[in-house]
Parts: C-alpha cells; structure tokens; sequence
C-alpha cells in the first residue's frame, strides 16, 4: 500500500508457512529484517545493514488474468479483509477495555465553594 508519504506506506507479506501479515515502513518481520521501502513494484528490506528488493508477483499474460490469477487474487482479498477483520476486532477490545477502565475510576467531584 504506497502512500504519498512513504513513512506511512505498508505491506502485506508472507512468511513460509505463516499468515500474512501486515508490516508497516519500519516494522520488524523476522529477527534483524525490517520493511525498509514500499514501491508500486516492489518492497524493499534491510536486513543486517543490507537493502534486498522483493519484486511483487507479475501477472502472466499481460492485461489478461488466468483464472489461477483471479483465484489468488480473490484469495488475497479475503486474506486482506481478514486482517482487517483482526485488526477492527483488537481495536474493539482495546476500546473495551479503555471504557470499563474509566466506568472503573471514580470521577473526583469539584469541590463546593463557600458563597
């Protein structure tokens, strides 16, 4: 996702045998390998002081989808809507837990001026 400001650019990226996952410019994938650069054709990482370029998939076929394509592609869409999903869901639970935190703190009533 390549944004005007490349600060807030971030990238869906997948591990061997992990979920996707959504990483932010700055953000830590593994152990010492970070999402460095977020392209419209590919993201960049550095790892051990190194930059690596990840070239994003090409489409066979030029403007034409396979149907293997349309496939993955509808499969990445609901990979996406699920973190999505994950991440409205956390941010629901932390607004929970925020509000019984406050309905759990007595409010300090202003004291009374003698007129």
């Amino acid at each position: 996702f390549v944004q005007s400001d490349p600060k807030l650019s971030s990238a869906i990226i997948q591990r061997q045998g992990d979920k996707p996952h959504r990483y932010a410019v700055g953000g830590e994938i593994s152990d010492g390998v970070k999402l460095h650069a977020v392209y419209r054709d590919r993201v960049e990482l550095q790892r051990g002081g190194r930059l690596e370029s990840l070239p994003f998939p090409h489409r066979s076929g030029g403007l034409l989808a396979s149907a293997d394509d349309i496939t993955s592609e509808n499969d990445s869409i609901e990979q996406l809507q699920s973190l999505q999903d994950e991440n409205a869901a956390a941010l629901r639970e932390r607004l929970d837990a925020l509000r019984q935190q406050m309905e759990a703190t007595p409010i300090a009533e202003p004291a009374e001026e003698d007129s």
